[in-house]
């Protein structure tokens, strides 16, 4: 059972909900039949401490989500414990059918303490702006063709925080060295994430073949080609991570083959 507050325009009431039932009901003021029910799955490493009487991550981002801009819009919640990998977080939120196709910049973002003693830290994008002022984000694109029950499936991968001291002293670092790291990174996360994927099949039947081959293919929209939002949603070009480096990574030849290539 999760505590889940609700909060109304005169007081605040908090009740308890399963954790199954959180999931399709997810952070939202919309009910899953008026719009798109989004599910996000993160990892957030090792080294990130994770304590759940003291941090809470959720999701910001535009206004594309549902909630006014930047605000607290979906709460992650602790799944399984990826030992060396760290920790897998999921939740969940309802977003307007009118977010359909649309390019969405969100990052996850680590509260740490509570009330006034609360500090926020957002996730780190390794990634150079390429203009002044502007933020680089993750960018979420539900693609409608791609529904099948009404519910997407974000499958994101591993959170970095900021590393110390300004970009300018680690950016030559960046480049020879923890390029390789977030690539590495994201080649374990697409491990684990295909793993949660495919668990569907665990219990065979005509269901959960439908909800593997549907997962598939998002999951392949989202990591087929690294996607940043800096203004505008646009490749990461910096990792060089293409389609023909992504379809390499552990599982997805024999995936692509089983469940066919999206076009």
């Amino acid at each position: 059972m999760w505590k889940v507050s609700l909060q109304g325009p005169q007081h605040t009431k908090e009740i308890c909900v399963p954790y199954e039932v959180f999931l399709h009901v997810g952070d939202s003021w919309l009910k899953p039949k008026e719009g798109i029910t989004v599910h996000f799955h993160a990892i957030i490493p090792q080294h990130v401490t994770l304590d759940p009487e003291l941090h809470t991550v959720f999701i910001r981002g535009g206004e594309e989500l549902g909630w006014p801009e930047w605000r607290d819009a979906c709460k992650m919640y602790y799944v399984e414990d990826l030992h060396e990998h760290g920790s897998l977080i999921e939740g969940s939120i309802v977003i307007p059918r009118q977010s359909l196709d649309r390019a969405i910049p969100y990052k996850y973002v680590l509260h740490c303490g509570q009330g006034s003693n609360c500090t926020v830290e957002y996730e780190y994008i390794y990634e150079q702006p390429q203009k002044a002022g502007e933020h680089v984000n993750r960018c979420l694109y539900v693609k409608s063709s791609l529904l099948c029950s009404g519910d997407w499936h974000q499958y994101d991968d591993i959170i970095c925080t900021k590393p110390p001291g300004t970009f300018q002293k680690f950016q030559n670092f960046f480049t020879n060295n923890m390029k390789k790291e977030v690539v590495k990174g994201k080649k374990i996360a697409a491990e684990i994430m295909l793993g949660r994927v495919f668990s569907h099949l665990q219990t065979w039947n005509l269901v959960n073949l439908q909800k593997c081959f549907t997962q598939f293919r998002q999951f392949y929209h989202v990591v087929q080609v690294p996607m940043i939002y800096e203004g505008k949603a646009q490749p990461w070009h910096s990792l060089g991570l293409g389609e023909e480096e992504v379809s390499g990574f552990p599982w997805l030849p024999a995936a692509l083959v089983w469940v066919g290539r999206v076009p």
